[in-house]
Parts: C-alpha cells; structure tokens; sequence
C-alpha cells in the first residue's frame, strides 16, 4: 500500500472535526447543578414518573451556579405536555409552556416553578431548559394518573 505524506494527520484531523460537531451541548461553565421534579422541603425530588396530583400541583426547575454570578443571565424553558386533542392521524398532539426569568448579578441559583393544570392529562412530558439560549437540560418523564 502506497499512502501519500500527510494523508493520515488529514484524516485524523477530519474525523476529530466531524466527532466535535456531534458532542451534545455542554453544559455551562458557571453551572454547578440543574435540578427538576417535585419540591419537597427544599429538595427537588428527580422522578421518572410523577403523579398528576392536582393538591400538590408544583413541579420545580433550579439551577445552582459555581459562584455568585458575574452578570446578568437568561433562564428560559419550555414544558412540553400531551395535549387532550389528537392529530388528524389520530396520534397524540403537545402542547408547550414557555417561560423566561432574568438571573442578576451576585444570583448563586434560579428557580422555576410550574404546575399542573386541571385539564392536563397523563402521559410523556418533556422539560428544556437553556442559559442564554444554550441547552442545559432535556429530560423526558412520564406523568401518570394517582388512581392507578
């Protein structure tokens, strides 16, 4: 086999550049932790599955920094839930919350509280977040009926 000079360090180089672009996004340097689920004395419970307990209703987003904030930061997400209306294929439709906080300088967390409504039904929900539009968290759940 005759290979020319250089070929392989271009080779290698190419592969390292195509693996790069297909890292998923990292996580932000001034995150220490990102937490969501269900409040309980201060705590966020992290679930797979959560009851859709319309007395309790809260579910919480929060994000802990390394060290207080050196300037001001987005936080933003999006609750993605099933909705009662089916696609004209039958199939089961979302609908997404969104919501944004402004984190200020000298801030160590952010927190996020959202609800259940009365009219959201079991099933697979999913929670984005992001800081100052980079991905922090992707989490898929499953929210299911307390009865069963």
């Amino acid at each position: 086999m005759i290979r020319a000079p250089g070929v392989g360090l271009r080779v290698a180089a190419l592969v390292l550049t195509v693996l790069a672009g297909c890292r998923s996004p990292s996580v932000d340097s001034d995150v220490l932790r990102v937490e969501f689920g269900v409040p309980f004395g201060g705590d966020i419970q992290d679930r797979a599955q959560i009851p859709l307990d319309l007395e309790t209703r809260e579910l919480a987003l929060r994000v802990t920094f390394r060290e207080p904030l050196v300037r001001d930061r987005v936080l933003s997400w999006e609750l993605e839930r099933p909705s009662n209306a089916r696609g004209s294929d039958g199939g089961m439709l979302f609908a997404a919350e969104l919501g944004e906080a402004r984190v200020g300088k000298g801030e160590r967390s952010a927190e996020a509280k959202l609800a259940f409504r009365r009219s959201d039904p079991p099933g697979p929900w999913r929670i984005y977040a992001r800081l100052d539009g980079r991905a922090l968290l992707d989490r898929k759940f499953e929210v299911v009926d307390p009865k069963h």
